[in-house]
């Protein structure tokens, strides 16, 4: 606060009153001194609600102070490790669902290989057995020939009996 502009005596505006109080108590020289008196006392007056007022404020600036420092004791992290306080573990929170996220891609990728595996694996398998079918279809026609003949070289030797025979 700036001095009062008569003596550097008095830095505040309560000892500037104060000063002016005692210099122009007693004897009013003229209506100036009078009027100064008055003004220093309704100056006065006025500071003391300013006065409450900043108690006021200081008091509540402590109350806010103390409800941060508790906010910021439970809710940042502490010495006892990042999930001691619900940042902590919304942090932690966080980066698990960032790594599932990335585990859900990873599976999707290997959902999709896996079809694809299984589809070149059926593929391969419907192959075989096209394969194997077919070789047990010429393995039957081998063995139907084979039967033919077989039943042609018999049906040859019963009438070659038969025509001994008669």
């Amino acid at each position: 606060m700036p001095a009062c502009h008569r003596c550097d005596r008095c830095p505040f505006p309560a000892q500037a009153c104060d000063y002016w109080l005692d210099k122009g108590s007693g004897g009013y020289d003229g209506p100036s001194s009078r009027a100064l008196f008055e003004l220093a006392h309704e100056v006065k007056s006025l500071l003391e609600p300013l006065r409450r007022a900043e108690a006021a404020k200081a008091a509540r600036l402590h109350h806010l102070e103390s409800i941060l420092l508790q906010f910021n004791e439970v809710f940042e992290p502490g010495p006892s490790g990042d999930l001691a306080s619900p940042i902590g573990l919304a942090r932690a929170l966080q980066a698990q669902q960032e790594q599932m996220a990335q585990m859900a891609e990873q599976l999707a990728v290997a959902n999709r290989r896996a079809v694809v595996a299984e589809s070149r694996c059926i593929a391969t398998l419907a192959q075989h057995h096209r394969a194997h079918r077919d070789e047990m279809d010429r393995k039957t026609m081998q063995h139907d020939e084979n039967l033919q003949q077989v039943r042609a070289a018999c049906a040859a030797k019963i009438r070659a009996v038969r025509s001994v025979q008669v």
